[in-house]
């Protein structure tokens, strides 16, 4: 069965053209990327399907785990395989993005208008991170992506890609799981979620796409 085809690529292209509510994420996608090149050309629906399927936020929502998915597109994902050429890749591009949509007079502002809220007795609100950070967390996600996918590729055991805090952040989400008023919850956020994970493979896709377009 063709990546494209399979369960889970069906679930996130679903949710294209879905109004996407996280800003940073909005934000990226008007951000022009580094281009990549490789093996991004068959690689990277296979690598921003496993990116997405990583992540433990967006797996809780899909039909299918990182696990499965490797062994059955295992292919894509041993060493010198295209997913993994593509990885190397977009984790640079990223990378470049990152230093490229660095602006630190925004994060001066920011920090000045906290402070005079703060002055004021006013809470500043959540924090929203900015295009460089998201670009540079994101391509840290891949390269470790990288590093463990070939073994789970041959049949070995998937590794941890995540990093402490996203492993406690996983495990703290299991646990909050199993009060029924938080899955009830959990689902009706579902849609936003799904949102989320297109707007980000989307990101990847687009990034990969100016190697052949």
């Amino acid at each position: 069965m063709a990546i494209g085809e399979s369960a889970t690529w069906r679930n996130l292209s679903a949710t294209a053209g879905a109004t996407i509510g996280v800003v940073v994420l909005s934000a990226l996608l008007t951000v022009q990327p580094a281009r990549a090149q490789g093996g991004c050309e068959t690689g990277a629906i296979p690598l921003a399907t496993a990116y997405i399927l990583g992540m433990p936020m967006y797996a809780m929502y899909m039909e299918e785990n990182l696990q499965s998915y490797v062994t059955k597109n295992s292919a894509h994902f041993v060493s010198g395989g295209d997913a993994i050429r593509c990885a190397h890749v977009l984790s640079a591009a990223l990378m470049n993005s990152s230093l490229a949509s660095y602006d630190p007079d925004a994060l001066r502002s920011r920090d000045e208008a906290n402070a005079r809220l703060g002055a004021l007795g006013i809470s500043p609100g959540t924090p929203v991170m900015s295009a460089s950070a998201a670009f540079f967390m994101m391509g840290q996600q891949i390269s470790r992506l990288a590093a463990v996918l070939p073994t789970a590729a041959r049949g070995g055991p998937l590794q941890s890609h995540l990093t402490q805090e996203q492993v406690f952040a996983a495990q703290l989400l299991t646990s909050l799981l199993q009060d029924p008023i938080v899955r009830a919850s959990f689902a009706q956020v579902e849609p936003l979620v799904r949102a989320a994970a297109e707007a980000e493979l989307r990101l990847l896709l687009s990034i990969a796409a100016g190697a052949t377009g």
